[in-house]
């Protein structure tokens, strides 16, 4: 399980996962995390044994400032045999203003997840496709020095800041008060 992680500006992707000699299947949970301007959120690699990822809770953000707004790949899902297991992706906020991004769809499902930019949507019943109006950082420069809560020697928590927050109004605020992403 991976939750509560800020990744920034990471070429290889928020979260790469390979298997090359696995011998038993793996479930993985993606949970809470925020991908900033990122070249991919997730790319794995799963030849040998059969894995399910559960995606939920996610914001990922690409913002036309980013070094990487040319990458039009939102997910990188790479396999050098036909996919194993699944990828379920459910309530993420995929924030693309500017520029366009594909959610690569192999052997993935998609349930409720919000979509913002020009993005090329994968098949999502539910899928919000207003703007979630997230509280993003100025500028790049702003995130430096701050880490996911300060527990990092030197730095101060972003989420003390309020980024990657919705706005009051977002559609991504459930009846209940909780958030996407």
């Amino acid at each position: 399980t991976f939750r509560c992680n800020y990744v920034e500006e990471c070429y290889a992707g928020s979260f790469g996962f390979f298997d090359y000699q696995d011998t038993e299947p793996a479930a993985i949970v993606l949970d809470n995390n925020i991908s900033y301007n990122c070249a991919k959120f997730l790319y794995y690699q799963c030849d040998t044994q059969s894995y399910t990822f559960t995606i939920t809770n996610n914001t990922v953000v690409r913002t036309a400032d980013s070094v990487y707004a040319d990458n039009k790949k939102v997910m990188d899902i790479y396999n050098s045999a036909p996919p194993k297991g699944a990828l379920v992706l459910e309530k993420n906020i995929f924030y693309y203003p500017g520029h366009t991004a594909r959610l690569n769809k192999v052997s993935s499902i998609f349930r409720g997840n919000a979509y913002f930019g020009d993005i090329i949507l994968p098949t999502d019943s539910s899928a919000i496709t207003e703007d979630p109006l997230l509280i993003l950082p100025p500028d790049r420069n702003a995130t430096k020095g701050l880490s996911y809560d300060g527990g990092v020697s030197g730095t101060s928590s972003f989420c003390d800041t309020g980024w990657f927050t919705c706005q009051e109004g977002s559609p991504c605020l459930t009846d209940d008060g909780t958030v996407y992403g």
